[in-house]
């Protein structure tokens, strides 16, 4: 990721949206999609990494973690139904891993608490709890909507969510100096329901120099989470890429990664050292509810997995003097023990679409729900989800009902420039020769660690800064606005619908 010489807060991880001197035009043909052979596997999955994050978070044993990770998925089926039962009113899905487990669904006012209580089957009524807001949806996004017009006009980095559990909205801001500001910027009606937190919010990129691309296994394909270097006058430009996906009208795969990742050409380092040109995006959308683009180049052919770099490490100073002197140095690059020295994951499931996610709700990424990112800088990071709906601006560009996630505090960098575009995960399976994931979005966001102790730009860590989040694009945005595309995953399966 490139920094023009710019240090704040609540920037994003990739390259911003720019028109890049260098612009190529590439005329594409339809590849023949060779599905090559796995790569070897270096060594043996290890645990998954959700139950681990329970047993470190909760104090759970791996038998009760894995239990109620369990349960969630077996009672979204019943709650499901309930949410058809009430669906004007339905709001929200929270998952409380713990003890004790329980899953609260949040409703609007517009329905009657008994009607509810009725409504939860009786086996569910031990774990499942039903909530009203004094909110509807539409005053919801109404309220969010409103908060960024009188405020974006005079911060550069803000974002609004809603806390469902509190039911108040908060605005997420850089610095105190900051929060002085918006709370003054807003009406008092607004002001009796918004708290503060700090957080991410801007768009901009910035450049870290990578460690060197690595040379990838299985000669002739390509997987995602491979690095994407943007040809232009900076040459250590880098973003992250995601999942391999398929055009399914024209039968054409391509690689996903972020929408302000830019159009200018993008290229990739070959298994023998050569650069391959990607070409100008085939599908983007930078804005709105989505930040993603995908790329290809006709010589490339490939699979459905994606790579996870454990290989590579890195570091940042901080605590320095006012000379730069005497600095303190912090590891960030993560390493993930579910899956090999080699890293490769097979994609065998993808989030769906619900009636609620096609407007963007997003329900079908519950609060409190456990997911993984990688990013070609950082490597994984886990945390829970805490916002489905996060509106944001940044650069002038207005994202909404994206996905925010709180990074646990144990790793030691949440994410970095150069993040944006990589995949966001779960892992579901450890027990074979390659562990295997759900694709649940790609990076668009997150939290910078600027503060008054760090010597220039720095990677996100809890130990210093605090609270370090992520935003993401849900994957089943990549077909919204009938785009034909779909999750490509491993082997000849055929691809995965997002709806």
């Amino acid at each position: 990721m490139a920094d023009h010489g710019k240090n704040t807060a609540g920037r994003s991880f990739g390259k911003p949206v720019a028109v890049l001197a260098s612009v190529l035009s590439m005329i594409f043909s339809v590849p023949t999609i060779a599905q090559q052979a796995p790569p070897t596997q270096l060594a043996a999955p290890g645990p998954d990494a959700r139950i681990g994050f329970l047993v470190e978070e909760h104090g759970l044993s791996e038998a009760a973690a894995a239990e109620q990770l369990a349960l969630t998925d077996r009672f979204q089926v019943e709650i499901d139904q309930l949410i058809t039962t009430f669906p004007d009113s339905y709001l929200k899905t929270i998952y409380h891993y713990g003890t004790p487990f329980r899953i609260d669904v949040v409703f609007s006012r517009d329905v009657a608490a008994n009607e509810l209580t009725r409504a939860v089957p009786s086996e569910l009524r031990r774990s499942v709890k039903v909530q009203r807001s004094r909110f509807t949806r539409a005053e919801i996004m109404e309220g969010k909507e409103s908060i960024l017009a009188l405020v974006t006009p005079v911060l550069d980095s803000v974002g609004v969510s809603f806390d469902f559990e509190q039911d108040r909205f908060t605005i997420f801001v850089i610095d105190d100096a900051a929060e002085k500001t918006a709370e003054s910027l807003l009406t008092p009606d607004l002001r009796t329901m918004v708290t503060f937190g700090r957080g991410p919010g801007e768009t901009e990129a910035g450049f870290n120099t990578p460690a060197d691309d690595p040379t990838h296994s299985g000669k002739g394909s390509i997987w995602g989470g491979w690095p994407l270097r943007v040809q232009d006058a900076y040459s250590s430009a880098v973003c992250s890429s995601s999942f391999i996906v398929m055009d399914t009208t024209a039968n054409q795969p391509q690689l996903l990664t972020a929408g302000h990742c830019g159009t200018g050409a993008m290229s990739v380092r070959w298994s023998d050292g050569t650069m391959k040109s990607m070409g100008s995006p085939l599908y983007r959308a930078n804005g709105g509810n989505a930040d993603i683009q995908t790329r290809w180049g006709a010589f490339l052919t490939t699979d459905g997995y994606f790579w996870i770099d454990n290989d590579v490490s890195g570091s940042f100073q901080y605590d320095c003097d006012v000379a730069g002197n005497n600095c303190k140095t912090k590891n960030w690059r993560n390493v993930y023990g579910g899956v090999s020295t080699a890293g490769y994951v097979a994609v065998t499931d993808a989030v769906k679409g619900n009636s609620w996610s096609s407007y963007g709700w997003n329900d079908n990424h519950p609060v409190n729900d456990i997911v993984c990112k990688h990013g070609m800088m950082t490597g994984v990071t886990c945390g829970r989800i805490v916002d489905s709906e996060y509106d944001y601006e940044g650069e002038g560009v207005t994202y909404t009902n994206l996905v925010r996630v709180l990074v646990n505090d144990s790793w030691d960098a949440a994410g970095s420039k150069g993040d944006s575009g990589g995949s966001v995960f779960k892992i579901t399976n450890t027990s074979g020769t390659f562990a295997q994931a759900t694709a649940v979005g790609v990076i668009s966001g997150g939290t910078f660690a600027g503060n008054g102790t760090l010597r220039g730009y720095a990677p996100c860590s809890a130990s210093i800064r605090g609270q370090c989040h992520v935003i993401y694009t849900p994957i089943d945005r990549i077909n919204d606005n009938n785009r034909p595309l779909a999750i490509d995953p491993a082997g000849s399966g055929t691809p995965i619908d997002v709806n």
